[in-house]
């Protein structure tokens, strides 16, 4: 289902706990459906969420390469589930990075284990040299085994449990849900970048 044209998409990580999502930098756990954001800084407390000169609101990226980076390489758990949410109400923008939002629900996962191949810089020239080196063999990284044998049946109970769909990125690109839910064209071959990393990884 396409997201409205009041709402922004972006791409975000969760720890997974009890077969629910759990903010990765904070203790909170995403219901399925409408969440609604309130401010945890206990010294400033904002009336409403996302507040000025604050970190509170549910957070999102614009870019799944930054999303992919940071899931990469985890310190606890062993891995972060990987997906995009809508968010409306009073967004704040963070320019290139991202945005804060008061309301959010989660749109899909996506199965993909980060570390199944390395990440390029964002920045389109180092992003257009590193899918230059994977075409041209010389790829040097190496992908990572996937930490948890479970951990696709763990993120099924998830998906099921929110009642989102779980995808694979390939997938994602490939039916072209990731267009209908959005996503710009130049994300989308963050994606297919990626995902070229880790074929020729897997060669």
């Amino acid at each position: 289902m396409a997201p409205s044209a009041s709402q922004v998409i972006g791409w975000r990580l969760w720890r997974v706990g009890d077969q629910r999502l759990q903010s990765w930098a904070v203790d909170h756990y995403w219901h399925p459906g409408q969440n609604l954001a309130t401010c945890r800084d206990s010294q400033r407390l904002c009336a409403a969420a996302p507040g000025r000169h604050c970190q509170c609101g549910f957070w999102a990226l614009w870019s799944p390469l930054r999303c992919l980076s940071m899931a990469s390489n985890p310190v606890e758990p062993p891995w972060y589930a990987i997906g995009l949410i809508a968010a409306w109400g009073v967004v704040a923008m963070h320019g290139r990075e991202g945005f804060r939002a008061e309301r959010a629900s989660v749109v899909c996962l996506f199965s993909d284990w980060a570390g199944a191949g390395p990440v390029p810089d964002v920045a389109a020239c180092r992003l257009r040299r590193w899918a230059s080196g994977v075409v041209g063999g010389r790829l040097g990284a190496r992908p990572r085994p996937d930490p948890d044998p479970g951990r696709i049946a763990a993120l099924r109970c998830v998906a099921g449990r929110y009642a989102v769909p779980l995808v694979s990125l390939r997938g994602a690109v490939e039916s072209r849900l990731l267009r209908e839910w959005g996503i710009p064209a130049v994300r989308i071959r963050e994606v297919e970048t990626w995902l070229a990393g880790v074929a020729a990884g897997g060669a």
